[in-house]
Parts: C-alpha cells; sequence; structure tokens
C-alpha cells in the first residue's frame, strides 16, 4: 500500500511538472497590456478567444497554428480579461490579463 502511495505521489509531481513546464513554454506579454499583447509558446496555437470578467467573449483570434503572433487589444476598455488559448494538440490555457 505504501509503494502504490509512492507511485501515485510520483506520478502526480511529474504531471504537476509538465504542467508547470508547458505554462513556462507559453509567455503571454506585457501585463498589463496598453495597445498589443504577444504571445509566443512550443506548441503552435489554433485559436485565441478573450473574455470580459462577465463571460462575454470580446476578441477572437485566429492564429493559424502559429507559435508566435501578436493580439491588438487597443479597443478594449480597460480592465482585467481573461484569454483562453487552444492549442493544436487540442490542449487548453487560460490566463488572467489586465488591459490598460
Amino acid at each position: 500500500a505504501e509503494r502504490r502511495l509512492k507511485e501515485k505521489r510520483s506520478q502526480a509531481e511529474a504531471e504537476t511538472a509538465s504542467s508547470k513546464k508547458e505554462l513556462a513554454d507559453l509567455k503571454v506579454y506585457p501585463n498589463p497590456a496598453n495597445k498589443t499583447l504577444f504571445i509566443v509558446d512550443q506548441i503552435a496555437h489554433s485559436n485565441v478567444e478573450v473574455y470580459s470578467q462577465t463571460g462575454k467573449r470580446v476578441l477572437t483570434h485566429n492564429p493559424k497554428n502559429e507559435k508566435a503572433y501578436s493580439i491588438d487589444v487597443s479597443q478594449l476598455p480597460s480592465g482585467m480579461y481573461f484569454i483562453d488559448i487552444t492549442k493544436i494538440d487540442d490542449t487548453r490555457k487560460i490566463l488572467k490579463i489586465a488591459v490598460h
């Protein structure tokens, strides 16, 4: 039983490390953004959506499987937003961004 617990703990630690590495590979800057938000990752993205705090989709961007691109956020009112990034391997990351 103790051995199984150690195995599960090791597996959970490996998954957490993998998740942290994926997040470390993803760069979204500057945060807060004024005019342009830059996104860079090791895995290409298929879709990006920006949502207001109320859940309304305010921007959609199709990066055409690119690993580095920018999004114009100059038309968004100042505030906090959520950026939902879908990668070509169908994994998703949701990050909080600020626009000033």
